[in-house]
């Protein structure tokens, strides 16, 4: 990917659309990120193809990613290790929705869509030593992270309504994964 980089990066500065080192490193670090994010996309699809599980993995992704990038929490220290295990973290859940008893989904789906949405209505927002979060960004991080909470768990009632417990159970899974790296980026970044 860093020769690929090298040479976007290398024909914007010859069409003068980045002229100086200052816009090359935002560009560069844009340019990466944007990369990263479709591979994960295509990583994400590809797992809930082989799984035959895309609508689960579409819920939990749905549900993880908006609370994941408001509520912060624990973040991998390279870029690698993070994406090997969100693939992981995406194995792991498929595996979860097809090994778990559906008699049992219903109560264990809404017992952990009230634990794991408790502790991110009151942990969320938790920064990280590569992102600390100023008192402004809390709050409005900690609205926006409560307002897609009320909407995911608003979904979760009608999903609960018309049991379909499989993505109810998806919902929940959500819910704890993120609850789960709040805890862990609390007491890791309270550490450092």
């Amino acid at each position: 990917m860093k020769k690929f980089l090298d040479r976007l990066l290398e024909s914007m500065s010859e069409y003068g659309i980045v002229n100086d080192e200052d816009s090359y490193d935002i560009v560069r670090y844009g340019a990466e990120m944007f990369i990263m994010k479709i591979i994960f996309l295509l990583a994400t699809i590809l797992v809930g193809i082989i799984t035959h599980s895309l609508m689960e993995i579409t819920i939990f992704m749905i549900v993880f990613q908006p609370l994941r990038t408001y509520g912060g929490g624990y973040h991998s220290k390279t870029k690698m290790r993070c994406f090997i295990s969100s693939v992981l973290l995406m194995f792991l859940v498929v595996f979860s929705g097809k090994v778990m008893p559906e008699k049992i989904l219903p109560v264990l789906s809404v017992a952990s869509v009230l634990i794991g949405g408790t502790v991110i209505f009151f942990l969320a927002p938790i920064g990280t030593p590569n992102k600390p979060l100023d008192e402004v960004e809390k709050i409005v991080y900690r609205k926006r992270t409560r307002l897609i909470l009320t909407a995911i768990i608003a979904a979760g009632i009608i999903i609960l309504a018309l049991h379909r417990y499989n993505w109810l159970f998806m919902i929940a899974l959500g819910l704890l994964a993120v609850s789960l790296l709040l805890i862990l980026g609390k007491f890791i970044c309270e550490d450092e």
